[in-house]
């Protein structure tokens, strides 16, 4: 049985280091990766929820709660053997209902996703790389 709560120890933190260095494809927004620092952050200021089965982080999402009241979500990622059975929709559910989301939008299971959701694309932006450019979708529901 999964689990959804704030991360909380050194341990959880550490997991979804090791889930975003392993599975490359769980990032939707690249414009701030969750490194281990800022995780520890994240974690203390109550911004970072985790799925566990047993002790086992399968998932996480990073947000951060906005002064409007709504929220933003920065990362979300489920591992792949425990994708398609919720967690992702049950880290969602955690937040108000007011939430935005940005996404590369070339993502086309992320935007399925939040379209299923109930999440609306509201705008693209340009965003420059060293490798050209990015273009992210922000979605909100």
């Amino acid at each position: 049985m999964v689990s959804i709560k704030y991360a909380s120890t050194e341990d959880e933190v550490a997991q979804i280091y090791t889930l975003i260095r392993g599975v490359r494809d769980i990032k939707i927004f690249l414009g701030g990766s969750l490194d281990p620092a800022r995780a520890r952050s994240a974690a203390e200021t109550k911004s970072l929820l985790v799925a566990k089965e047993s002790d086992i982080v399968v998932g996480f999402m990073y947000f951060h709660l906005r002064k409007d009241g709504g929220a933003t979500v920065y990362d979300i990622a489920v591992h792949p053997d425990y994708r398609r059975k919720g967690i992702a929709s049950m880290l969602l559910h955690v937040l108000p209902s007011n939430v935005r989301i940005k996404v590369m939008d070339s993502n086309a299971n992320m935007k399925l996703f939040l379209r299923a959701h109930g999440f609306r694309k509201m705008s693209c932006e340009k965003y420059l790389t060293a490798n050209g450019g990015k273009i992210i979708a922000v979605y909100e529901k």
